[in-house]
């Protein structure tokens, strides 16, 4: 497998591995170079908004999203191991397409923000804006946490004026 995978080039952008033996994985990690690496799976690898991709050697140069745009001169393989039993957790993946399947995957789909600013920095929250989204990191988690208090304060009141 490894011969063969060198003869078609030296550095894939991409290598798709699946095998069930740990060591199988580890071995041909070892001894192919690739951009990144993935186990087991063709999707998550893209589909994770952190994860760098990008190219090494006759594939590339660099890697981009996010702060790996700003760490492109110094190459850090990602390797993504899903194991062989998710496969059946990610029908959703597979036809017939249902509305249910397609719901499921806008949700799996919805791409967090990145926790850094244009200078790679780690953004970091004021107090202020923690106690304002009650702690949340979206608009959409604070309106949620606010409802919750807003029932529970309802619920508390119902059973203080029931009491009394």
């Amino acid at each position: 497998m490894i011969s063969v995978a060198k003869k078609v080039g030296d550095c894939p952008l991409a290598l798709y591995i699946f095998s069930g033996e740990r060591e199988e994985e580890e071995k041909i990690l070892k001894n192919i170079r690739s951009g990144g690496a993935t186990v087991n799976d063709v999707l998550f690898h893209a589909a994770i908004p952190t994860i760098a991709f990008g190219g090494v050697g006759d594939s590339g140069t660099g890697s981009y999203r996010g702060k790996a745009s700003f760490d492109a001169f110094v190459h850090r393989r990602p390797v993504v191991n899903q194991p062989l039993w998710m496969e059946g957790q990610l029908r959703m993946r597979y036809p017939p397409f249902t509305p249910s399947k397609l719901d499921l995957m806008r949700k799996a789909s919805d791409t967090a923000k990145p926790n850094f600013g244009r200078d790679g920095k780690l953004l970091r929250r004021s107090l202020f804006s923690w106690i304002l989204l009650l702690g949340a990191y979206s608009r959409k988690g604070a309106i949620f946490r606010y409802l919750l208090l807003m029932a529970g304060a309802a619920l508390v009141k119902t059973f203080l004026s029931a009491k009394g």
